[in-house]
């Protein structure tokens, strides 16, 4: 009667051991899916839309077997496939639909993983979850990028003109600096102040024709240069 018993205690432990193991089974959910249900502004090439699951899911058979429970639509129920790409070393717990395509600018997409999923330890996704993202809008992306492009070739052309008219600029005030004394002058090379003022006088006159030639140098580059450039340039002097 003893051994009865006992005999009938370990079957109902049995019972209870594996029907708590199968349960635990079937409790497959998502933990998470990325872009975020709601998300906006993502990009539209090269779309990877990453599920996380609450059990491993590497087993290839079961892998090919949940392919059709993915479905990605846009806004006006167009289907875009895509491939199930995973990692069983890193991510063992997540599967990645790899879009096949470009996807549309600033449009809403629906990604639906349906029930009846399988894990690789036998868990069964009960129900089905609908995830919803938006892409960003192309024609900013492309404004954007026209606009850094205008301004580094600005900056290539800017930085030559700016130096060059900063260069001119200095040369200008040194030149107006240079004008000699006739007494010092007279006294330093043992010269009469006639000869001096000769000196001085035709020492202007060059000075004078390389003012002219600069003044025209600088309306030719300072035509060219905008007027934050200009900012620029004085800044440096």
């Amino acid at each position: 009667m003893k051994k009865r018993c006992a005999i009938i205690s370990l079957v109902i432990a049995a019972i209870l051991i594996f029907s708590s193991v199968a349960f635990a089974a079937s409790d497959l959910s998502i933990v998470s899916i990325s872009p975020a249900d709601g998300a906006t502004g993502r990009q539209a090439r090269n779309v990877a839309i990453k599920i996380k699951f609450s059990q491993n899911m590497m087993d290839e058979s079961a892998i090919a077997a949940n392919t059709d429970k993915f479905l990605v639509q846009d806004s006006t129920g167009k289907t875009e496939t895509f491939k199930v790409i995973y990692s069983a070393e890193k991510y063992p717990d997540e599967l990645w639909l790899l879009l096949d395509n470009e996807l549309g600018s600033k449009t809403e997409y629906t990604v639906t993983v349906k029930e009846g999923i399988v894990s690789a330890e036998g868990g069964v996704l009960r129900d089905t979850t609908v995830s919803r993202f938006t892409t960003r809008d192309a024609s900013i992306d492309s404004k954007i990028s026209t606009a850094l492009m205008f301004v580094m070739i600005i900056g290539m052309f800017a930085t030559p003109v700016i130096s060059r008219v900063i260069k001119n600029r200095k040369e200008m005030k040194k030149a107006e600096k240079g004008s000699a004394n006739p007494y010092k002058d007279s006294r330093n090379k043992g010269i009469s102040m006639d000869e001096a003022n000769a000196r001085i006088a035709k020492q202007k006159e060059k000075e004078a024709r390389k003012l002219a030639r600069a003044e025209e140098k600088r309306r030719k580059l300072e035509a060219l240069v905008t007027p934050e450039m200009l900012a620029a340039i004085n800044a440096e002097l």
